[in-house]
């Protein structure tokens, strides 16, 4: 019998404790309707509010439940703008070298900006490259038809698949004048 009242007595303590809680993240649920980001022009892209409580729930986790219990300092902010980067732009077909000297700004700010709830940066980023990567292939799919008809299968060339030994397009016009895939001599032909 001791055993069944201390089961309802801590079942109603618990049920005190949780019924506010649950109608507490109800509430948050009900307010925190956000617009579709679909919607939105390339280039236009904002950090919506479940984004910044995302990065920042991220962040205590990172600090307090990995297994390493890695610190977010600017050491790991410097690396993940490397990582950011390379993710965006593998291939280093969009970035020039002055939009990869822009981003230095937030070498050492990415930890701050994400611990205060500022993603800015990282959508500032994105939108460049959204804004690049559409237009080069909206530019693309105008010049398709002359693309395939010029076409020289006799010629031999080679893709440098290592974006590692790729320099990034020193502007604008220089990365315009290159292909979407890096090309270059085979092996072959160069000796």
């Amino acid at each position: 019998m001791p055993n069944n009242l201390l089961f309802q007595l801590s079942f109603s303590v618990l049920l005190s404790f949780c019924s506010p809680s649950l109608f507490g993240m109800s509430g948050i649920a009900f307010f925190d309707k956000e617009p579709e980001i679909n919607h939105q022009e390339p280039g236009n892209l904002q950090a919506t509010v479940r984004q910044v409580r995302t990065a920042e729930e991220i962040l205590v986790k990172l600090q307090a439940e990995h297994y390493q219990h890695q610190t977010f300092n600017d050491t790991l902010s410097s690396e993940l703008l490397d990582n950011y980067i390379d993710q965006l732009d593998p291939a280093k077909a969009y970035f020039t070298e002055q939009d990869i000297a822009s981003f230095e700004q937030y070498r050492y700010a990415l930890d701050d900006g994400i611990r205060s709830g500022n993603l800015t940066p990282a959508f500032s980023m994105f939108n460049l490259y959204q804004i690049k990567a559409t237009s080069y292939l909206e530019k693309l799919l105008i010049e398709l038809d002359d693309r395939v008809s010029s076409l020289d299968f006799a010629r031999e060339e080679s893709i440098a698949l290592d974006a590692e030994d790729v320099q990034w397009a020193r502007d604008q016009t220089m990365l315009s004048n290159s292909c979407l895939l890096y090309t270059s001599p085979s092996p072959r032909d160069r000796g």
